[in-house]
């Protein structure tokens, strides 16, 4: 039986989510990071204005370190998209069930200027605010 191909082909589709709301918005082609806009959240009129960056990687290596009661579980993923690596570093309260070869989208949220002042301070932030795993279609907030 030949080995399960893992790899994400040029132009192939992926679920991606909104950080804001957590819905999944749909599959779309990523070649690299991706700036997507949740039509759900525009509407809503809040300072983001339901705009995100979205990447997706096939995961290659974990650490994990499970939650434990009222302590969350530190995960560690790296990933290959074609020649480039990819490493994400998160912290969560809830058992992620992910497997090395699983296909990950991961979305990163507005970055504000302060707490008060919710205005955009130009950049994201360096830590992922959803996670999905193409294989069970289940939407992680991290």
């Amino acid at each position: 039986m030949p080995a399960l191909d893992t790899s994400l082909k040029a132009g192939e589709a992926v679920l991606i989510g909104c950080p804001y709301c957590g819905k999944i918005i749909g599959k779309v082609s990523l070649e690299g990071i991706l700036e997507a806009t949740c039509s759900r959240c525009e509407k809503r009129g809040e300072w983001h204005h339901g705009v995100f960056l979205a990447t997706s990687f096939n995961l290659s290596d974990k650490k994990v370190r499970a939650p434990e009661k009222n302590l969350p579980g530190r995960y560690q993923l790296k990933g290959q998209k074609g020649d480039a690596t990819f490493e994400v570093s998160f912290f969560s309260m809830e058992k992620i069930d992910i497997r090395k070869g699983d296909l990950i989208s991961i979305s990163y949220s507005k970055s504000p200027r302060s707490v008060l002042n919710l205005t955009w301070a130009g950049s994201y932030k360096n830590k992922p605010s959803l996670l999905i795993i193409d294989r069970t279609r289940k939407v992680h907030r991290i």
